[in-house]
C-alpha cells in the first residue's frame, strides 16, 4: 500500500504546531511584560515552562478506571487486538498500547497518558455501533495520535492557556486594588494592558483551537495512511456526529468526564469528512485500499 501522507505535509503540519505554541509562549511573555517588565516576562516564561515539564501527569490507567473502564486483554477481543497490533507496527510504534473498553452507550473514542504510558479507550457503544470496517478507521485514527503524541500537545497547550487565565485574573485584581488611582486618572496599568488582559484568554483559547485543528486533521490523514481507507474513516465520523448531536443526559455523567479527556476543539465533521473524500479519491486513482479493514468481526467482546 502506498502511504497517503507525504514526509512534506507532516514537516508543514509539525511546523504550524509549533509556530503555534510559540505564539501561546509569546502571549504569556507579553502578559509578564506589561504586569511586571522584564523580570515578570521572564518568570511567566520560565515558570510557564517549569510546569509543562515538571507537574507529573496521572497514569493512563488511573484516569481510565474513573471513567470505569476495564482492560481488554488480547484474549477478550483478538481480532480487535490483532488489528490494534498491526496499525502499531505499521505505524512504527514501540509497543502496541493497551486497549480499554468504557461500559457507555456513547459511540466515543479517545487517547490518554503520556508518552511512553498512552491508551486507547472505545467505548461499547461503538464497538457495538460500528462495522468492522469503520473500527478499523477509529483505531488507526487513535494510533496516529499516539504516534504524533498528541496529547502531550494538546495537554502542554492547555497548560498554557491555564496559566495564561492565571495572569489574566492576577492582572485584573492588581487593577481593582489600584481602582483609586484610576479615578484620579493616574492608571496603575494603561487601558492597553486592561484589554491585553481581558481578551488574552480568549487569544489563547483560539490558538489552542487552531492547533488541534491540525492534530485532529493530521491524524484523520494519518488513519488513511494507514488503512488505506478514508472513507472507513468518514464514515465513523458521521456516526459518532450522529451520537455527539444527541442530548447529553445529566451534567455529570459519563459523556461529562469523557470531555475531559477528549479534545474539546474538534474541528467541524463536515470540513473533515470533505477532507477525508479527497484522499479517498486520491486513492481510488491509484487502485489502493487496505485489505485488513475488513478483518475486525462486530461481535469483538
Amino acid at each position: 500500500m502506498g502511504h497517503v501522507g507525504s514526509g512534506r505535509h507532516v514537516w508543514v503540519n509539525g511546523l504550524h504546531s509549533a509556530l503555534v505554541l510559540a505564539a501561546m509562549g509569546g502571549v504569556l511573555a507579553v502578559l509578564g511584560w506589561l504586569l511586571g517588565g522584564r523580570a515578570l516576562m521572564v518568570s511567566a516564561l520560565v515558570v510557564g515552562a517549569g510546569v509543562a515539564v515538571a507537574v507529573p501527569r496521572m497514569p493512563s490507567r488511573f484516569l481510565l478506571r474513573r471513567c470505569g473502564a476495564r482492560y481488554l486483554a488480547a484474549t477478550d477481543a483478538p481480532e480487535l487486538h490483532f488489528v490494534l497490533g498491526e496499525l502499531a507496527r505499521r505505524a512504527g510504534l514501540p509497543a502496541t498500547p493497551p486497549l480499554f473498553l468504557i461500559p457507555s452507550a456513547k459511540v466515543n473514542a479517545f487517547t490518554v497518558g503520556k508518552r511512553g504510558d498512552m491508551s486507547v479507550a472505545l467505548t461499547d457503544g461503538l464497538v457495538r455501533g460500528m462495522t468492522s470496517r469503520e473500527l478499523a478507521a477509529v483505531l488507526a485514527h487513535e494510533v496516529s495520535h499516539v504516534r504524533h503524541n498528541d496529547v502531550g500537545v494538546m495537554a502542554l497547550a492547555q497548560l498554557l492557556t491555564r496559566f495564561s487565565r492565571f495572569l489574566s485574573i492576577l492582572g485584573q485584581i492588581i487593577l481593582v486594588v489600584n481602582l483609586p488611582f484610576v479615578l484620579l486618572s493616574r492608571p496603575a496599568l494603561s487601558w492597553f494592558t486592561v484589554f491585553a488582559l481581558i481578551l488574552s484568554p480568549t487569544l489563547m483559547a483560539f490558538l489552542q483551537l487552531m492547533l488541534s485543528r491540525v492534530r485532529e486533521f493530521d491524524a484523520d490523514r494519518g488513519a488513511a495512511d494507514l488503512t488505506g481507507d478514508p472513507e472507513g474513516m468518514a464514515m465513523a465520523l458521521e456516526k459518532i456526529e450522529r451520537d455527539e448531536s444527541r442530548p447529553a443526559g445529566h451534567p455529570f455523567s459519563l459523556r461529562h468526564l469523557l470531555g475531559i479527556l477528549v479534545f474539546r476543539t474538534h474541528p467541524r465533521t463536515d470540513e473533515r469528512i470533505r477532507r477525508l473524500a479527497v484522499l479517498a479519491l486520491s486513492l481510488e486513482l491509484r487502485g489502493e485500499a487496505w485489505e485488513g479493514a475488513d478483518s475486525v468481526p462486530r461481535s469483538v467482546v
